[in-house]
């Protein structure tokens, strides 16, 4: 009689911690939900989209994703991640100075001539945070993986291969991912500085394989806002330099004061500039480019504006995950950019190579 009291001690000692709810596992619970901090308009591109329909650290050559992606094995501040992967693979590694931002790069799959032209691409809200699967959702990082892994059904499938193809080809490929939808995205100013830093290291890194005279920068909605952010944010810098841009959807933040600023770095540093937008767009109003189109010429910027009349409210890739159901109105310009022009886009940015700029 005397062991019983011990004995039930024991057992409730035993059984107390399957009596509390660990808080670190309810933390867990809370936080793979929908997003609470899903930005004004652009936050429907996917409110967390991949959230949604990815199970977190999702091994990204498991199926059902369709993706050819390698982790990197990196240590704090290991330049060495930086290096080119071999041709025609992607790989995915993170930033080792200011943020740590995941990032994906791409080596072509032909390499007939060194060095090589780098195209960086900045993905829309609803890509980011920290799971690199959600960077070959749609453009450029969707159209160099595999072709078998790629949907291409509700656009012009031939030209859209032609594009994977010349992509493939012909660029290597750089996609920092955003660590938030929020506090300026891409336009942050520690954000900006990484991805300017990530391109002077990977540059570095390799040295003879990538031209310095000839990056490329291109984004959709809030990574084509971005493409507005960065390219005025190099002008205050000695590298990197941007040959050319291609905003998609994109819009400046703080009004005429900054479309400005933006319009006069792009001035001075000689960049081309081809701006992508759909008139029926509803998650990114068309005046958000017509204004910026409006101010480059105001300072005598000679700018390619499509204006396009009837964009898709889907990427057909989304399909691959799960999300053929999201619909948003016009706002998938990105496929006419990336896709539905076949090579036209790319080849055009190869016309552009960094002249000097006096400082």
């Amino acid at each position: 009689r005397q062991a019983c009291p011990a004995i039930l001690l024991l057992l409730l000692f035993l059984l107390l911690p399957l009596l509390i709810p660990d808080q670190g596992s309810r933390s867990v619970r809370k936080l793979s939900g929908s997003s609470s901090h899903s930005p004004p308009r652009q936050g429907q591109e996917s409110s967390s989209l991949a959230a949604q329909f990815l199970p977190p650290h999702t091994l990204l050559s498991d199926p059902p994703l369709p993706l050819r992606i390698k982790e990197s094995a990196s240590v704090a501040m290991n330049i060495s991640i930086y290096k080119l992967p071999q041709a025609g693979k992607q790989i995915h590694a993170k930033s080792q100075r200011g943020e740590s931002l995941d990032f994906l790069l791409f080596m072509p799959v032909q390499q007939a001539s060194l060095p090589l032209p780098l195209l960086v691409f900045l993905h829309g809200a609803g890509e980011s945070g920290h799971d690199a699967s959600k960077l070959v959702l749609q453009g450029p990082p969707k159209l160099v993986q595999d072709a078998q892994s790629v949907n291409f059904t509700l656009v012009d499938e031939k030209a859209a291969r032609k594009s994977s193809e010349f992509l493939r080809n012909n660029f290597i490929v750089l996609s920092p991912q955003c660590s938030q939808s929020w506090g300026g995205g891409f336009g942050n100013p520690s954000i900006a500085s990484t991805i300017l830093d990530l391109i002077d290291d990977i540059i570095a890194t390799n040295q003879g394989r990538i031209d310095p005279a000839r990056i490329f920068l291109t984004g959709l909605s809030m990574g084509g806002s971005g493409t507005w952010a960065l390219a005025a944010a190099s002008a205050k810098r000695k590298s990197p330099k941007f040959a050319a841009i291609a905003p998609v959807c994109g819009w400046v933040d703080g009004g005429k004061r900054n479309m400005d600023e933006v319009a006069l770095a792009i001035k001075h540093e000689k960049m081309g500039v081809w701006i992508w937008h759909a008139v029926n767009d509803e998650t990114i109003p068309v005046e958000a480019s017509d204004d910026m189109n409006r101010t480059l010429s105001d300072h005598s910027v000679h700018v390619k504006y499509s204006r396009i009349s009837n964009s898709a409210g889907s990427d057909p890739n989304w399909i691959n995950f799960g999300m053929g159901g999201l619909h948003m109105e016009g706002h998938a310009s990105w496929v006419d950019a990336y896709e539905k022009s076949g090579e036209e886009l790319w080849r055009w940015f190869l016309e552009h190579r960094r002249a000097a700029v006096e400082v």
